[in-house]
């Protein structure tokens, strides 16, 4: 089973993630902000990772920027889901080292479609 660490400090965006991917077969695991996406991706390293980029503290760029900088995370599959919908932050995603980018509200099947894709090409971590 693979495991998906949704990471968005507003709640109803965790629930509406969470919902679409229900009954999919993936493990969810939650995070509230940066912090303790970190913390819960060195713990227990996820599959795949959605981040969402405005978040207090530290924005989704940052950690995505800290994950690849930390060997045991780099290789996991990144895409950003945020409301922000202009070719700069695409850019600023793409450059902080995530694999894909998508703007909220989301599509479903567009959203599992591109998890299928990530996860089929997803290689384990030799270190």
């Amino acid at each position: 089973m693979n495991t998906i660490l949704i990471v968005d400090d507003d709640m109803i965006g965790r629930f509406t993630v969470e919902s679409i991917l229900e009954g999919e077969g993936y493990q969810l695991v939650m995070a509230e902000n940066g912090k303790d996406a970190l913390q819960k991706a060195r713990q227990s390293p996820p599959d795949i990772i959605l981040l969402d980029v405005m978040m207090p503290e530290m924005n989704g760029y940052e950690v995505c920027r800290e994950i690849q900088k930390d060997p045991a995370l780099s290789q996991i599959p990144v895409i950003f889901l945020t409301a922000l919908d202009d070719r700069p932050a695409l850019l600023e995603g793409l450059s902080a080292g995530s694999n894909d980018f998508m703007t909220k509200p989301c599509d479903r099947f567009e959203l599992r479609a591109r998890l299928r894709g990530l996860l089929s090409q997803k290689r384990p971590y030799i270190p």
